[in-house]
């Protein structure tokens, strides 16, 4: 069986199942399959490659064309919050101006956990959002300041105004105080 060109015309169509699919069965025809397979597997995997670079550069300009607080929502739209992610990014909106250890016990947990959580949440999505500040101290970014901003003298954290208003236009508000 050779790669066929309908099927590298249909790549922009395909599923990530279907891509991941094709880059399997082309990479393995790569490795060890017939001449012709080898060469329609080279093809299918450059355009694997091309579509994708397009469609990284596409979303990169339209994500560009957005403000922060329209990032913010599109950025959960597309990857949407876990409920594990959901029940981190309440526990900021619900106890602003607490420390990651109060926030990691808000949710039963002990530490800084919670920022690590919410820093892994942001990092993930940073593609849709922004860069966070860079800490010289660690020589990294610091992911959970893409979303929420840190007061280094009291230690405690307060989701970015920006980001607040994101979550609201995606159904995500503080819980109401009794």
């Amino acid at each position: 069986m050779v790669l066929s060109p309908n099927v590298i015309q249909a790549i922009p169509k395909m599923g990530v199942e279907e891509r991941h699919i094709l880059r399997k069965r082309a990479t393995a025809w790569l490795k060890s399959g017939s001449k012709e397979q080898a060469a329609g597997a080279k093809a299918a995997l450059e355009a694997l490659e091309a579509v994708e670079t397009r469609e990284r550069e596409d979303l990169v300009r339209h994500v560009e064309s957005l403000d922060k607080t329209q990032r913010v929502a599109e950025a959960f739209q597309r990857v949407p919050l876990s409920e594990h992610e959901r029940r981190v990014v309440l526990a900021l909106l619900d106890y602003p101006g607490q420390s990651s250890e109060a926030l990691s016990k808000s949710l039963g947990w002990e530490g800084q956990a919670w920022q690590l959580h919410f820093g892994t949440l942001c990092k993930e999505r940073r593609h849709l959002l922004w860069s966070g500040p860079y800490e010289e101290r660690r020589r990294a970014e610091f992911f959970a300041g893409i979303l929420a901003d840190f007061d280094s003298e009291t230690r405690r954290f307060t989701m970015k105004p920006e980001a607040v208003e994101g979550f609201r236009r995606i159904g995500l508000k503080p819980s109401p105080r009794l």
